[in-house]
């Protein structure tokens, strides 16, 4: 293994302590075997080490974030998850949603960066309470007191920006699934948002789930509370059939509850619309009947 002209061994950034060459990687960059201040072991390029891009093993930003986190008491005010979030999605590339976010340019105020006491005092005087989200009021602008309010599920989901990657009417189509039971034929697809004029009424749980479907056997399809909010709608519904709006917060799936259940439909971090079906054919009563 060939040696690096510049001997790093005995050397300290940071919180490493160099301690020999680890020869190079795959890109040609020499690497050095350093002990982290904690005790750990840590690789790490030469170049990122003189550059000071690289200090510890990890711990010394974990610390950090742990004391910006606990510095002000309220680690386990319900505003703190609100508020970290809202900073990871707007400044951390390697969250799922930046790419929303960040990288459309939505930035979070300095204030609200520098101090979570800042954020917490005004959501306390802007009516925030337990259930709601915290909702910018022109999609295109950053998180700020003048842009933001707070909302509930649906309300957020009405102004919810439609973006680029939304799906198409074919991807809806292909995202269209179809089950027939005793309740009638339930037909879930993707909506981008909430009908603007419709007149919704909020589905409460039953023992934990929002039921979409009852069946006198008591196999209803339902999807788990803790992953959405389920509303009917009330207005210009066709007769014979139901139509009800999910909006999914948490990677789920609409379900049955059954001995020997109906396949479940995988519902993804959508707003979904489920159309049941009970117009009367004998035949597809019987088919139902058989299914359910």
């Amino acid at each position: 293994m060939s040696r690096p002209r510049l001997n790093l061994s005995g050397k300290r950034y940071g919180a490493l302590q160099v301690q020999s060459y680890a020869g190079k990687d795959v890109s040609q960059n020499t690497r050095w075997e350093c002990i982290c201040d904690c005790g750990k072991t840590k690789i790490a390029r030469g170049s990122e080490l003189k550059r000071g891009n690289t200090t510890s093993c990890g711990c010394l930003g974990r610390k950090r974030q742990i004391i910006a986190v606990t510095k002000h008491g309220q680690s386990r005010n319900p505003l703190n998850a609100v508020w970290r979030q809202m900073i990871a999605r707007t400044c951390n590339p390697k969250t799922a949603s930046f790419q929303f976010y960040g990288a459309r340019g939505i930035s979070v105020c300095s204030d609200w960066v520098k101090d979570f006491e800042h954020f917490c005092s005004w959501a306390e005087t802007s009516g925030y309470r337990p259930g709601l989200s915290i909702d910018r009021i022109n999609n295109d602008a950053g998180y700020s007191p003048g842009n933001c309010r707070w909302v509930t599920a649906k309300d957020q989901a009405a102004n919810r920006r439609v973006r680029k990657d939304s799906v198409s009417r074919k991807e809806r189509e292909m995202k269209t699934f179809k089950i027939i039971c005793a309740q009638g034929e339930i037909t879930t697809d993707v909506i981008d948002r909430l009908p603007a004029d419709a007149v919704l009424r909020k589905v409460e749980p039953i023992n934990g789930r929002l039921v979409i479907s009852h069946s006198e056997q008591g196999h209803d399809h339902y999807i788990p509370v803790s992953d959405a909010e389920l509303f009917e709608r009330t207005d210009s519904v066709p007769a014979g059939m139901q139509i009800f709006y999910s909006i999914v917060k948490n990677p789920t799936a609409l379900k049955q509850a059954a001995a020997v259940p109906h396949d479940e439909i995988l519902l993804e971090a959508r707003i979904y619309r489920h159309r049941i079906s009970r117009e009367y054919d004998p035949f597809m009563d019987q088919a139902r009947r058989v299914a359910d």
